[in-house]
């Protein structure tokens, strides 16, 4: 895995089972589990991420909230309730992470929205 290729961090909502899939396809993932870090607040969750350079995924819109505020980040992907089916999850990540460097989401946040679950 190159310097640059986006690894993730899970927030305490998302689905562990997400993590593990991408992990299991060779793609960098932690989740606030893995860290023992389930009870942390929202910022600690964010400000860890961005410390490890790691995009957090996560499905809580108060992250989306701390973004607009200017808080730093290494990258946010917000899943939206619609789109929470696991495997489209998956997939859309995997090709999140094949198409962009961590470079290219530094400061931002993304919607993942080209899977809707059923």
């Amino acid at each position: 895995m190159s310097d640059q290729a986006i690894a993730f961090y899970f927030d305490a909502c998302v689905q562990v089972v997400i993590a593990e899939q991408l992990k299991h396809e060779g793609i960098e993932a932690v989740t606030a589990r893995d860290l023992k870090k389930l009870s942390d607040d929202d910022p600690s969750h964010l400000q860890r991420a961005t410390e490890q350079n790691r995009v957090l995924v996560t499905y809580d819109d108060d992250f989306v909230k701390m973004a607009q505020q200017g808080v730093e980040r290494a990258g946010v992907v917000f899943v939206p309730t619609r789109y929470r089916k696991i495997g489209g999850v998956v997939k859309e990540l995997r090709k999140f992470q094949a198409r962009y460097s961590r470079n290219d989401v530094s400061n931002l946040v993304w919607y993942l929205t080209d899977t809707p679950s059923k």
